[in-house]
């Protein structure tokens, strides 16, 4: 991160929360300072300063979503749709959060909304829940998203079934699903970009696949490093 706008951040979470200078120095010389947002809790203040810090993270992330309404009114590539969903749930840090964009034939919003919460480590995707949502709201297009606690945008092979179920629901009515964005701290991930669905809404089952062998090769290797292999 620049500097300067490091030493930004410190002395506006001094100023607007009192945090100690010399704590947030000693934190962020081996941490990402933007980590605090997204932990509070993290430097084991005093309920009060928790609390502040908090209620900055509850308006800034207010500001994101307003300034993402008025400027990605339409979603016409995947920035724009990283965008959105980091604005949206990027700090839903403690548990799993879902998110639906319904969009009309021009690509622009006529809703977005959180599908469900669930655990630190499992989100219910819903596909019927979104499906009606997109047929009452007459939406040509979805674009779902949901977060990673854990802040990685690695997709799990769960996050590839659900993706490849809610888009054959959706495929059913007439419906195109987008994207599916996975959102991990402050970074993004397009399931669009990685090959897996395309802006057509086309399942491209080659790369399916591939995914699904590379994800098995990560699994072998974090069961070997468990394992001290």
């Amino acid at each position: 991160m620049n500097k300067i706008i490091e030493d930004e951040l410190i002395k506006g979470l001094h100023v607007l929360v009192g945090i100690n200078k010399k704590l947030l120095r000693d934190y962020v010389r081996d941490n990402d300072i933007r980590h605090i947002l997204d932990h509070p809790a993290v430097l084991g203040m005093d309920v009060r300063k928790t609390e502040k810090l908090y209620q900055l993270k509850d308006f800034i992330n207010a500001y994101g979503i307003l300034r993402t309404e008025a400027e990605n009114e339409e979603i016409s590539c995947t920035q724009q749709a990283k965008d959105l969903f980091l604005a949206r749930i990027g700090y839903h840090c403690e548990y799993e959060s879902v998110m639906a964009a319904f969009l009309d034939i021009k690509g622009k919003i006529i809703s977005c909304e959180v599908i469900s919460q669930g655990s630190v480590n499992v989100s219910i995707m819903l596909p019927q829940k979104i499906a009606k949502r997109a047929i009452l709201l007459d939406a040509a297009a979805v674009i779902v998203g949901h977060n990673h606690p854990s802040l990685s945008t690695s997709p799990s092979m769960e996050d590839i079934d659900a993706t490849i179920n809610l888009l054959s629901a959706l495929q059913f009515l007439g419906i195109r699903l987008l994207d599916h964005i996975i959102v991990g701290g402050n970074q993004a991930l397009s399931m669009c970009e990685k090959g897996i669905i395309d802006f057509k809404g086309a399942l491209d089952r080659d790369a399916h696949l591939a995914v699904m062998d590379e994800k098995r090769e990560w699994t072998v290797e974090e069961n070997r490093m468990q394992m001290g292999i």
